[in-house]
């Protein structure tokens, strides 16, 4: 049933981050997030929620703090949450309940009369670090139903009382837990790999250390870093899955036709040209070469590093989208409907132990918290250690003198005196997840660097520890942010949903676009530069003010405040116009210039306008004899296509086609550092002039921006790994360059 309920926008994030409302009542005994919820004048009650199957029309007047209304539409489940039918008043029923509402973005719209209500909510909600969701959740503006002051003047009794309140709360502050279980559990099915890739991962680690250590020393190092680095290189060789895999298929072919392994591979030894024949046979069957050492030689090892790194973060990426797509909340979990505990629901060996782990140590043990693992961490260690004990000698395994008593005992004395521990020596994933949450429990990133650093395939066990420890409502957005970004989160949200509350959603998970601040222009005395700037961005906004017959103008203003903001402290018109062009709110449902923007570029830059295009269009005239018109000229002086004459478009770029080009100059393997190759390569050259004629300068442009002396903000302290970079270069003026993307993973090996 799709219901209503009033509040304040005050309680906002306190909704959004633990993603339910609840009594009044409820929240002043509530363990985790907020103690205190602001109730509405209008109603008054301690231990109950009103709901309405209207829209109520509200104002609030509060002299000391930015309140303002907000509704909530929530399709309530009646299964889940009892209602009471309280009355009628003027068409419109009203219900109440004292049971806490579960909210998701599934279920719940939140309402707003006006924009500046809406807009001010939202950046309530990006600023808080525990609104994990908050962005998904659908803001929307609504037309009210009836008058709420009208209502609460009519005589309807409303039974303020609330049934078996200390076992709701009890459960309440369960689930917390158990949901935070539930989603490090999720998260450390995030980060898991194999067990190849997790000595992957440690070899690379161990390789970029020793590559770094022989840059400071200004390129020499002694001998045994660069025999450590060959014999290195050789074992990662041997667990890459490309290699593995190409092993395998060339077993396979050579049985295929008779040929002895052995015997060809000492013929092709014998003739220097193993290393050719099977790089082709993997090109043929589709893999990638490995990265080796052998390919670049040790006076290019940065190279041979970075390579090695990105090559290495495809495989452990690879790893986990396999990981993430076969996760299955339902079959995982076996969750007390009381919300007592919470269990893996698997009868393999590991969970079972791992099961008897979490009674003891989450669900009726010594329930550490982030702040006893910090101050009281050798006595949990103990106590965790005598579960051990018990738990193995319950399961008919000897502990005297046994290697988990002896690990575990090692984990207190490392604790206590700081004596060696070593993680790899145990061989039971579950003891090597206890460790890294006895040792590092009390934060996210440090448990999953541990992990990391000792080589760990299954993060699960710890990471699910972690989250029982420290809630749901305390994860961070950033961490949420990380499971998000996968296909499968909206069906498995939805599975975690039907888990802990017993409640289906059905359709897509929404996504709300961040609101645009708009920062207020300082009034200031004469600051130089400053000031002239200032001068030029409000000859600007002049112009916009006095244009006429501009539809919703108002929309305007907040993207001209980006655009400036993004355009730095430059003072360039087409430079600026071109990045006010990207703004949707400037362009028409067709993806055009508006009117006001084209008015704006013929007032503030004719002549560079003129003299930009001069020569390209009597070039045009000569081949095509099709003059352009105004609105295709301000396009390509934009980088735009106005979707006509294509044969316009091939006749530029062969006029454009650079001469004799050529590969004199090698990839560095970094884009950044790379203008030259990509200016001279052939291939490169040929797909860049197919993208746009003027790619050099679009090139030249994009490569200074990410220098750490440019004025241009929108590429500082973003990562400037190939990947990224990449990525950002080939979406660049709403794609132009996307057909460059598969050439430069080729060249960048991604």
């Amino acid at each position: 049933m799709k219901l209503y309920l009033a509040t304040s926008s005050l309680n906002i994030d306190n909704i959004l981050s633990t993603e339910s409302v609840a009594p009044y009542s409820f929240y002043q005994l509530r363990e985790y997030g907020y103690s205190s919820y602001l109730s509405l004048d209008l109603i008054p009650f301690k231990n109950v929620i009103i709901l309405f199957s209207g829209i109520p029309h509200f104002e609030i007047y509060d002299r000391e703090h930015d309140s303002r209304p907000v509704i909530l539409e929530i399709e309530v489940n009646e299964d889940v949450n009892s209602l009471k039918h309280i009355g009628e008043y003027e068409g419109i029923h009203i219900y109440s309940t004292d049971t806490i509402i579960r909210l998701s973005p599934f279920n719940t719209r939140l309402l707003f009369f006006n924009h500046q209500d809406l807009n001010h909510a939202r950046l309530s909600c990006s600023d808080s670090l525990t609104n994990k969701l908050g962005d998904r959740f659908l803001f929307d503006l609504c037309h009210t139903d009836f008058d709420l002051v009208r209502l609460s003047n009519a005589n309807l009794h409303i039974n303020d009382s609330c049934e078996k309140f200390d076992q709701k709360v009890l459960q309440d502050n369960r689930l917390n837990r158990i949901k935070g279980f539930v989603f490090g559990y999720y998260l450390g099915i995030s980060k898991s790999v194999t067990s190849n890739s997790a000595k992957l991962l440690k070899i690379q680690k161990r390789i970029y250390d020793i590559v770094a250590t022989i840059k400071n020393g200004g390129g020499y190092g002694n001998n045994s870093f660069f025999d450590e680095l060959g014999q290195l290189d050789k074992e990662y060789r041997r667990f890459d899955p490309s290699t593995l895999k190409c092993k395998d298929l060339w077993e396979k072919k050579l049985n295929e036709l008779g040929i002895q392994s052995e015997a060809l591979n000492q013929l092709l030894a014998l003739y220097d040209v193993n290393n050719v024949i099977k790089t082709n046979f993997m090109k043929k069957n589709g893999l990638m070469p490995p990265v080796s050492l052998s390919q670049y030689g040790l006076n290019n090892i940065e190279m041979y590093r970075d390579n090695l790194k990105s090559h290495t973060k495809s495989i452990v990426e690879e790893d986990q989208k396999t990981q993430m797509s076969s996760f299955d909340v339902m079959k995982t979990f076996d969750l007390d409907p009381s919300y007592e505990t919470c269990m893996l629901a698997g009868e393999d060996h590991d969970s079972m132990i791992f099961n008897k782990f979490i009674d003891a140590i989450l669900w009726h043990g010594i329930a550490p918290t982030p702040d006893t693992l910090r101050t009281d961490r050798f006595n949990i260690a103990t106590e965790i250690t005598k579960s051990a004990k018990n738990i193995w000698e319950s399961t008919n395994q000897k502990w005297q003198n046994s290697s988990a008593q002896m690990f575990m005992n090692e984990l207190r004395q490392n604790i206590k005196s700081f004596t060696p521990l070593d993680i790899n020596k145990q061989e039971n994933v579950i003891l090597k997840s206890i460790a890294a949450f006895v040792l590092k429990g009390e934060d996210f990133d440090a448990v999953v660097q541990f992990c990391e650093d000792n080589s760990y395939s299954n993060y699960s066990y710890a990471l699910a520890l972690w989250g029982a420890t420290i809630g749901y409502v305390k994860m961070s957005k950033p961490i949420i942010a990380s499971l998000t970004k996968y296909k499968s989160f909206s069906n498995t949200y939805k599975d975690i949903i039907s888990l802990l509350y017993n409640i289906e959603s059905k359709g897509e998970l929404p996504y709300v676009e961040e609101p645009i601040r708009v920062e207020p222009q300082p009034v200031s005395v004469y600051d130089g530069d400053n000031d002239s700037l200032r001068i030029w961005q409000n000859g600007i906004r002049s112009y916009l003010d006095q244009l006429k017959n501009v539809p919703k103008k108002k929309n305007l203003y907040p993207p001209l405040e980006s655009a400036f903001k993004e355009n730095g402290d430059q003072m360039d018109y087409a430079k600026f116009f071109a990045i006010l062009n990207d703004y949707k709110e400037w362009k028409t449902t067709k993806g055009e210039p508006i009117k006001a923007w084209k008015s704006m570029v013929e007032h503030f830059c004719p002549d560079e306008y003129s003299n930009r295009f001069g020569s390209v269009l009597q070039s045009s005239r000569e081949k095509v004899h099709q003059p352009k018109n105004m609105k295709e000229k301000v396009l390509d002086f934009f980088g735009l296509t106005s979707g006509e004459d294509n044969s316009q478009e091939e006749i530029l770029i062969e006029e454009n086609m650079p001469k004799n080009v050529s590969s004199s100059y090698p990839s560095t393997g970094s884009f950044l550092t790379d203008i030259d190759f990509l200016s001279t390569n052939e291939n490169s050259v040929r797909l860049l002039s197919a993208c746009h004629s003027d790619w050099n300068k679009d090139l030249s442009w994009f490569i200074d921006a990410h220098k750490s002396n440019s004025t241009f903000e929108h590429y500082k302290n973003k990562p400037q790994d190939n990947e990224t970079v990449i990525r950002q270069f080939v979406n660049l003026k709403k794609g132009r360059y996307k057909r460059m993307e598969d050439f430069l993973r080729r060249i960048y090996k991604l």
